[in-house]
């Protein structure tokens, strides 16, 4: 590590929230697949057993393939200098120099918790963060360090919905 840098590390908090809602979408796509031919099942067992079985396995298959992604998503490593913003993942580094940005945007949720921090040149993103451990503390230490170098436009916005809410993947696909 640099010295005088500064390590986050993404949240495991962060990451059980985002599990969550992808776990509702699931059970909530396979009720609505089953429950709809609940007669279908009964009345041709043979058929909607073997139809039942490939769902339960594309299901746990998709399952297996998302929580793989949220494994390597966990593996990234965010590194503050006086100089530059590093974004490490399982397979590429990524620098940002603070006199490149030109603006800050912070998303924020309806509870006013950080949910993503995006730096831009001009209309260009160059890096984006999000769901990291102690975001507010990584929020004022990256604003303070880019603003020390130049003056940058911060823009903060809320979003419009709840997107946390345990039934909001229910309610948006159903």
């Amino acid at each position: 590590m640099i010295s005088g840098s500064q390590t986050y590390l993404i949240s495991s908090i962060e990451m059980i929230r985002r599990r969550k809602p992808y776990t509702t979408l699931l059970i909530s796509l396979f009720s609505g697949m089953i429950f709809p031919q609940y007669s279908r099942f009964l009345n041709h067992p043979v058929e909607s057993a073997s139809c039942f079985s490939v769902i339960i396995f594309l299901l746990f298959i998709s399952r297996l393939l998302c929580f793989k992604t949220f494994r390597n998503f966990e593996k990234i490593k965010i590194i503050l200098t006086d100089r530059e913003i590093t974004r490490i993942t399982h397979k590429t580094e990524k620098h940002c120099i603070y006199e490149t940005v030109t603006g800050v945007r912070i998303k924020r949720t309806v509870r006013n918790e950080i949910r993503e921090i995006k730096l831009f040149n001009g209309s260009k993103l160059l890096i984006s963060i999000s769901a990291f451990e102690n975001f507010n503390e990584f929020r004022n230490s990256l604003t303070a360090k880019i603003s020390s170098m130049k003056k940058i436009k911060i823009k903060e916005f809320k979003e419009p919905l709840d997107f946390d809410h345990p039934l909001f993947p229910v309610c948006q696909h159903s």
